[in-house]
């Protein structure tokens, strides 16, 4: 016990100069190697309502890609891409940019059926499910497709968010958003060597 309040009073005084210089110094190396964090870049899609919609959930979709814009990753809209090659659907294009894409955000919307057919397409693949968060309206939960396929992602892979008219005009689908990229930003930092340099 003596030798412990030894060590203890052997610290230097959390007070002094030198003690405030040092943990200055570890502060800063700490914020220096956080910063390797934000250059973690990724590849998303942001999937919705067609970009000449003027509904609330198309903008909500534009101002998604925009914010995933300034935080410096590599966002796409499906509809950015040329039209497919000769001989290839435009299901089997979009589904080479899936398997391409680190992300995807898919905001369905009742009165937006190619989205509703992109999510049937796209949420078949189970390799894809880890890579989309999909936005579903809860006015549709006792749909044919709330009842089937999102209630099976909802229940058996959790990558399914419920939205309510008002939540398309708040901040609260861009901020999930945001919260689920910079999650994977930080899983990937923590867990690899990118940290200590290595």
């Amino acid at each position: 016990m003596l030798e412990q309040l030894q060590l203890f009073e052997d610290e230097p005084d959390p007070t002094s100069r030198e003690a405030k210089v040092a943990t200055t110094q570890f502060e800063g190396r700490v914020q220096k190697l956080l910063e390797v964090m934000k250059r973690i870049t990724f590849n998303i899609l942001v999937w919705g309502p067609s970009l000449r919609s003027q509904s609330t959930v198309a903008e909500k979709r534009r101002q998604i890609h925009r914010r995933l814009k300034d935080e410096k990753h590599h966002c796409w809209f499906s509809e950015e891409f040329a039209d497919p090659p000769p001989g290839v659907s435009l299901k089997s294009y979009e589904l080479a940019q899936a398997f391409e894409a680190d992300m995807i955000v898919m905001l369905v919307e009742a009165s937006a059926p190619g989205v509703i057919g992109e999510m049937h397409d796209f949420c078949n693949h189970k390799e894809l499910l880890s890579k989309i968060l999909l936005f579903f309206p809860k006015d549709m939960v006792n749909s044919y497709d709330g009842q089937g396929l999102v209630k099976e992602l909802d229940e058996g892979y959790r990558i399914v968010e419920y939205y309510k008219e008002e939540d398309i005009s708040s901040c609260s689908l861009l901020t999930k958003v945001l919260k689920w990229v910079q999650a994977r930003r930080s899983y990937l930092y923590s867990h690899s060597s990118i940290g200590s340099g290595g």
